[in-house]
């Protein structure tokens, strides 16, 4: 991986630590927001899987996992505690 890639995963987990500060809020567009991150993940896997080896798309399939639960895991207007 390059430099490019560090900065890219840095960003995302800041992006992704506001997105739960947000959800503790009960902010509804955050259900949006990590399918569509989601849905990133399992094209970076499938590139993976493509290009590279199977160590990559293992987590990358489980970060989408993790993605969708939190989409749908909760009721809009639902808090968490």
């Amino acid at each position: 991986m390059d430099c490019s890639s560090g900065v890219s995963f840095l960003v995302q987990a800041v992006v992704f630590w506001q997105m739960a500060a947000m959800a503790k809020a009960g902010v509804p567009s955050v259900r949006g927001m990590a399918l569509t991150f989601c849905v990133g993940y399992v094209g970076f896997a499938v590139v993976a899987w493509r290009y590279f080896f199977a160590g990559p798309v293992v987590f990358e399939l489980l970060i989408a996992g993790c993605l969708l639960l939190a989409a749908v895991g909760r009721r809009d207007g639902e808090r968490l505690r």
